[in-house]
This record gives C-alpha cells, structure tokens and sequence, in this order.
C-alpha cells in the first residue's frame, strides 16, 4: 500500500504474525499445533484457564501470555539506489528519535523529520566508497560521531578496505566534521568490531585480514581519536575469518575477542590488552558470515549465534559454565537460505533473547526469508521456525534491531545490498503494552479516538504536552484548541512570539515560514522593518533604501500620477550618464540602476503607475 505522508510518499506493507509461544510447526506434517503447556509451567493450559490463574479475554483457549501476536508494516526510508553494505542506527542529531546511517558508494545519513519516523531527509558524509559504518562516541564528549572503513572502488567490497576514519559530531546536532583517520589499513583488513579492549573508557578498534592471516587492536590512547600501531592478537588467526564480536564471554568484565567463518573461536582478554591464544568452539565451519552474543538459555553467561551462510543455516553454543567453554551446535533454523547477518535480541518483549536474520540471497520469487526472526519458545533456547519480516527488492546485507518510534518494541531496519533500499520493519503486537492482557480486550474506556490502540501505547509519541492525554482527543472534546486542525494542540505547536497562537495561524506576509511579528523584514525587501516605510511591498517589488517602491517619491508606499511632479524635477536635473544632483532621485527614480534618471527610466515609472 502507497501511502503519502507530507512532502513523501512511504511504502507500507503489513505482514501479520502469529506469536510462536502459543503455537509451533510440527515438522512431519507441516501443521500447527498448538502447546498443552504454553508458558512452560507445567500446568495444563485449560487448566490454568479455567482456574483463572491464566487469563483468556478472547475465550480462544490459549492464555493471553501465549496469545500475543505481532504484525509489521514497512516503511522504505530509501526506495532504490548503489549497492548498500552496511547501516547502523542512532539518535546522530541528538533529537530524540533514531536516524539511520548508510555505508554505499558514498557515505551519509538519514535524518529522522518527524516522530512517527515516517520522513527521512539525506545528508552526505563523504563523496567515497566505504564498506562498513557505525556510531561511536570517539572523543567521548556525549554526541555519536561516525566510523566508516573506506574502500577504493564499490566493486572492491569487501576485500580491500584502505582506511577507517571518523567523523567528530560537531554540535551534536548531526554536522560532522573532515574524516580523521583512525588506521590505514593496507588494502589488506576486511573485518573489524570497536569496544573498549583495555578498560580506560575509549573505544579501541580489532581488526582482521583474511589475506595475510593477522588479527589485532588498535589502541585509543588519548580518548580524542588518535590511535596506536597495529598490536597483534594472532599471527595465524586471520584465514577464513569472516566475521568479528566483541563480548564478555569468560564473566570478567573486560571485552574478549570472538572469530566467525571457517571456524569458530574466541580469544581471551588477559588484561591490559593482552590477549591468550585461541579457544576453538568449532574447529570446521561452513563460511559463518555474522556472529553475536547473547544469553539464550538464561543461565546468565553470554552464548554465541552464528549465521552460517553457506549451509542454510543459523546456529547457537551455550557458554556451559560462563567461563567460556562452549557446547556443540544448536539449531535456530535449518531452513532459511543463505543466512549473511544475525542479530540477537529480544523482539517479543518476552524477557528471553530471540533471533533476527537477514539473507543476502533469497529464495526466488518469493524473496520469503530475505529477512525473518525465530522467537525463543521457552527462554532455554527452542526457537521457532523463521518468520518472514517484509521483503525487500533483494536479499539483506544488513540490519538493526532498535526501536525507532519509542513505542516500546523493537523494530527491524534493513538495507538491500543490490537494489540499495532501506526500510523500517515497524513491530506491531497485539499486546502493546507488555501486560499480559490482548489490546483487544482492554480497549474500552482506554482508546479515546477509536484508532483501536491503547492510549497509554500512543502515549509516547502522541502527548506533545505530557498531561498523559492524548493529543487528537484533547482537540477533539475542546479541552485543547487547534486552530490549523492538525490534530496537534496549539500549545505544542511552534510560538514565537509567545502569544499561544499557533504560528500557523498567523501572518506571514512574504510566506518565508517567519510569522510577521517575528520577522525581521516582514515583506522581504531586504530593508529591516525598524527602516522600512513600506513594510508591505508585494515581492519582488524594487524598491529605495527605506523601503518604498521606486518611483514613491511621497513615501505614501504606491508610486501614483502625485509622485509625476517629482520625476519630471529630477529628470530635468539628471538625464542619460548624467547623475542627479539629488541624492533622493536617484533612489526613488533609477529604475534601471544606472546612476541617471533617465526616459527608460520614465517608461519604467509610467509603467509602475499603471500597476497602480
């Protein structure tokens, strides 16, 4: 569905969802059955439910915990451009919404306009390939600033990557500042995760080179974004590696170093940098594309997710003590189809982590799993089958998982490497604010505008004036006014001359978006209103140094048949090359700017009058 908002036309598609907790695909026939147990409690369902210790609202048979559905609708933040390699998403501008950032064959930024996160606007970074992108606190002075590994040639990715550089966010308003270098790498590092390796508060950089087998860091050694000599990890490490995660595995509080492609590793932080050799958690894999951490079965050690490209698959290893000794592999899913990024997170609000995948190369024509996510069922690490997330034009290269409009759950934004579009996955459930209880159930007396979402949901984005009302029913009963009928109390809306008057709904003269009474040049005429004798002068109009049209001699701001008089007195003072003695006629009666007062001028001035 197209739909317009504003100056934009945004793309929404609705995909709706069953919640996996109340449901599960039986692998032999394909079917749904549904859980006798849904909530793992060991008490039968109908049970629970006829006891009352179980809520069921819809009468449907399944408790309302187990209950809960989600749905997404898609909004394309960039509808087709180059080929993308990488996004991240950040509040860059510091406006209290979530832009996103884009790594192409140029590097920029998509500003979040408006609170919906239904309008983005572009703002270049730098005319270059980069490969990959991110936000990072470099001088650590509160503000996001930008890292990006540039690339020479967009048909390069992602093998020679040359340099990583940031940017300094400026203002923390979003104006970024040259690129400063943080390492030039070579033509040789492809693969890189920043953290915090040596506990002084700035983020260091590890990187890897699959060419010549070396992994290592590079340390931030004065917190304003100068960097150190390549330090080694390993000599040998880099073969195959394909991807790179930074985590506490071994629950010391400092940053180990985790490995994903041929095989899978981690290397311990000793301390002060200094790193062991290498854990093996797989000595063989099948090109693992995408590694992340988190804790799966909820033992509270952080586990390893991979996403293994080439084998169609997505794979976890519970960290079995928390001191970083893994188990064999785990299935997520075997049937999604090249797998090239993975994100851990808990997408449902369930208090367990769950999976989001997005696939470079997808199944054909359907494009089904170019992006999907598996929900933890019982908080151990059971995941459901792959739930297909909007499509986009072709498979995903990357993806975050943020939650862009506030609302409380997270959503998904991806980028489409060939076609080069982006767009939000907004996350809809139909337990909007996480109690246990549908919407649907509670929406009497809790959904003041009928919209059939709860008001205490729209709440964020919704109650400009935070009096916990809604904005549309606070204009819609009286007890707020709206005089330009947006919907919008005109106490939220801009006033700049503080009279509780929307600025909408007052003059604005020369149509500049200043209201009159804020504007220091009311009809643009580029003489400021404390000079101006004339301060409604229709656009455009010339006119003398204070403000009256040309050819308004008596300053009665229309030039008129009584101003005659006047021109003929300093025609006969004046005349073609020859400068009037009077200062005043060449400013009221020089239409043609040439220091004479002239009969060009005179057809110039007939011609004002007959404006008249």
């Amino acid at each position: 569905m197209l739909v317009r908002v504003g100056r934009f036309s945004v793309m929404v598609l609705t995909v709706a969802l069953l919640g996996w907790p109340a449901a599960m695909v039986n692998a032999a026939d394909d079917t749904t059955q549904r859980f006798a147990d849904c909530n793992h409690n060991s008490i039968p369902d109908d049970v629970e439910i006829a006891a009352g210790s179980s809520p069921d609202c819809d009468s449907n048979g399944i408790p309302d915990a187990c209950d809960v559905r989600l749905s997404f609708e898609s909004v394309i933040i960039q509808w087709e451009g180059p080929e993308i390699s990488d996004i991240d998403a950040v509040d860059l501008d510091m406006d209290g919404d979530v832009d996103v950032l884009a790594a192409s064959d140029s590097t920029g930024w998509y500003e979040n306009l408006d609170r919906e996160a239904t309008m983005f606007a572009y703002h270049p970074i730098i005319d270059q390939p980069a490969w990959r992108v991110e936000s990072v606190d470099m001088d650590r002075d509160g503000d996001p600033d930008v890292v990006a590994v540039l690339t020479p040639h967009s048909d390069q990715w992602p093998y020679i990557a040359y340099m990583m550089v940031w940017f300094e966010n400026l203002d923390g308003g979003g104006s970024l500042g040259n690129a400063n270098l943080i390492v030039d790498m070579g033509h040789l590092w492809a693969y890189y995760d920043i953290a915090d390796l040596d506990a002084d508060n700035d983020p260091d950089v590890v990187a890897v080179s699959p060419l010549t087998k070396r992994m290592g860091w590079y340390e931030h050694t004065d917190g304003q974004g100068s960097f150190s000599s390549f330090q080694e990890i390993s000599s040998d490490g880099g073969q195959g590696i394909y991807a790179i995660s930074i985590a506490d595995l071994d629950g010391d509080d400092d940053g180990d170093v985790i490995t994903a492609g041929s095989s899978i590793g981690w290397y311990e932080n000793l301390g002060n940098g200094a790193f062991g050799t290498e854990n093996t958690v797989v000595a063989a894999m099948q090109r693992a594309t995408s590694v992340d951490t988190a804790d799966f079965d909820g033992d509270g050690s952080l586990d390893i997710v991979v996403a293994v490209n080439e084998m169609d698959q997505i794979l976890w290893f519970a960290n079995s003590n928390g001191l970083g000794d893994f188990g064999s592999e785990q299935v997520v899913t075997n049937a999604v189809p090249y797998p090239f990024t993975v994100v851990a997170a808990d997408f449902d609000g369930d208090g367990d982590a769950d999976v989001v995948s997005g696939s470079l190369q997808a199944d054909e024509p359907s494009m089904a799993h170019a992006s999907a996510w598996y929900e933890n069922l019982d908080g151990a690490g059971a995941f459901s089958p792959p739930e297909a997330l909007p499509v986009l034009r072709s498979g995903v290269a990357s993806l975050q998982v943020v939650d862009m409009n506030a609302d409380g759950h997270l959503d998904v934004v991806a980028a489409d490497f060939v076609g080069g579009q982006i767009a939000w996955h907004r996350t809809i459930s139909s337990d909007c604010d996480l109690n246990g209880v549908l919407d649907a159930c509670e929406l009497e007396g809790n959904d003041c505008n009928t919209n059939g979402t709860l008001d205490i949901c729209e709440l964020p984005l919704h109650d400009c004036n935070a009096n916990l009302l809604i904005d549309s029913c606070e204009v819609a009963d009286g007890s707020a006014t709206d005089c330009n009928t947006n919907m919008i109390p005109d106490e939220c809306e801009p006033d700049c001359n503080q009279n509780n008057i929307a600025d909408d709904c007052e003059a604005d003269f020369d149509g500049d978006g200043l209201i009159d009474p804020c504007d220091p040049d009311i009809d643009d005429d580029g003489v400021d209103n404390a000079f101006d004798l004339c301060d409604d002068t229709p656009p455009g109009t010339a006119v003398s140094p204070w403000g009256a049209p040309k050819g308004d001699m008596d300053n009665d701001c229309t030039p008129t048949v009584a101003d005659h008089l006047f021109f003929e007195s300093c025609l006969t003072q004046s005349g073609p090359g020859r400068q009037p003695v009077a200062e005043d006629c060449h400013r009221a009666f020089d239409f043609d700017d040439d220091f004479d007062v002239d009969l060009r001028d005179f057809a110039l001035f007939a011609h004002a009058i007959g404006n008249e």
